[in-house]
């Protein structure tokens, strides 16, 4: 597997889930790259292509929430919240377009179904990995997008208190990913 995250940083949490896997015969190879950033994505594709077996899924799980009404946000924060699920898919799917892939994966959210009201950024965003699954699709390549509620264990919800409290008040009910799956 291929892990990549903004900080190369792996919790605890994660790292004891690894070793399990691990012992299972699974390998991990933790990247530092920025999926909105196409130079970095690149060269992770690079060194998967070669150190690494041949790469037969992708799941984009890239995100930034912030609760703010758009009229708040000026076009740097606009982007900031955007652009880790709007660039980093579309990165991966130019790059990955020409390979043989079992799956490419985005979460997207439910919120892009129902609304929410001060996230209209991140619907947004949510609402390009729906449409980009589509064309995928459309175009012969696998493309899946899951429009996952709120994940109160795992995720941008479970690391801070307030955003569960501000998604229930929106009417959303968090539950375990365990649950979800």
């Amino acid at each position: 597997f291929a892990l990549l995250s903004r900080t190369g940083e792996v919790t605890q949490d994660l790292t004891e889930r690894m070793e399990v896997l691990r012992s299972q015969g699974c390998g991990f190879r933790i990247f530092r790259a920025d999926a909105g950033v196409y130079s970095e994505i690149r060269k992770v594709m690079e060194e998967i292509d070669l150190s690494m077996p041949e790469l037969k899924g992708v799941i984009h799980a890239a995100g930034v929430i912030e609760a703010r009404a758009l009229t708040e946000l000026n076009q740097k924060e606009f982007l900031r919240i955007l652009n880790p699920k709007v660039k980093g898919a579309w990165n991966l799917h130019l790059l990955t377009q020409h390979k043989t892939l079992d799956c490419f994966i985005m979460f997207s959210s439910a919120s892009t179904l129902i609304g929410l009201s001060g996230q209209g950024s991140y619907v947004a965003a949510n609402a390009f990995l729906d449409t980009l699954a589509h064309t995928r699709r459309r175009m012969g390549l696998p493309g899946m997008s899951i429009n996952w509620g709120v994940m109160k264990d795992v995720g941008m919800v479970a690391n801070k208190a307030e955003l569960e409290k501000y998604a229930k008040a929106e009417g959303f009910e968090p539950v375990s990913m365990k649950d979800a799956m």
